[in-house]
């Protein structure tokens, strides 16, 4: 299953940078940076509930936002990329 994750934090403190990039971090490491603020991650179900728990353990809900949209099978039929598009991305090498 692919989840495609966006997230926007407050960067106002020193606070709110550290965790801006806590969560980055946490993204590269189990997904596609395919926007600066948005990645493509595929995981098992498992796998994804662990990464999950860790994002909102690390964001801070009352200012900070996180968006999962799950794309699950023949729910993902098309994709349309307008600019230079990265080699990596999991949508690119999709067969539908």
């Amino acid at each position: 299953m692919i989840n495609l994750v966006c997230y926007d934090i407050a960067t106002a403190t020193q606070s709110d940078a550290r965790r801006l990039r806590a969560v980055a971090k946490l993204l590269e490491r189990h997904g596609h940076r395919v926007q600066k603020s948005v990645f493509e991650v595929t995981l098992q179900e498992d796998g994804f509930a662990a990464l999950r728990h860790a994002l909102l353990d690390t964001l801070d809900c009352r200012r900070d936002s996180l968006l999962i949209y799950r794309i699950e099978g023949a729910a993902h039929t098309h994709t349309e990329v307008h600019g230079p598009r990265d080699e990596n991305d999991l949508f690119a090498k999709m067969i539908v």
